[in-house]
């Protein structure tokens, strides 16, 4: 889905009106068993964004596999962590390992994530940097 700008980020696609300079990425999951099906989901998407020409970023909204709330340590810390390379988080990796920032924390952004506390983190790819 396009949207004008990471304001207007949701959880829920918004609809689709073809303007804005950010894709945003819903949704995109696959079969652990499927290896590779992930990244070639990625990667497609990311080759598209960058021969788009109105196309600026790529953001997303994902999780932490290793971080839990009863640990003590906040996801706004854990996240920080991993992007100091003090944590290894396999999801934040996968985005992290391609080239994808991360921005923040999102408190509430996946409500139904019982496992990250409602939270999901803010994640941006830049396709006209990449190679």
């Amino acid at each position: 889905a396009r949207v004008a700008s990471e304001a207007d980020l949701r959880a829920e696609p918004p609809g689709d009106d073809g303007g804005g300079s950010v894709v945003q990425i819903v949704g995109l999951i696959a079969n652990p068993e499927a290896q590779g099906v992930g990244s070639l989901l990625r990667n497609f998407l990311l080759q598209l964004a960058k021969v788009d020409a109105g196309v600026q970023s790529v953001v997303g909204i994902t999780r932490c596999e290793g971080w839990r709330a009863a640990s003590g340590v906040s996801m706004e810390d854990y996240v920080e962590r991993h992007r100091w390379g003090e944590v290894a988080d396999k999801i934040l990796g996968f985005h992290t390992s391609y080239g994808a920032s991360v921005v923040r924390a999102l408190p509430g952004a996946r409500p139904a994530d019982a496992a990250n506390a409602g939270a999901g983190v803010l994640i941006r790819y830049s396709p006209k940097a990449r190679r």
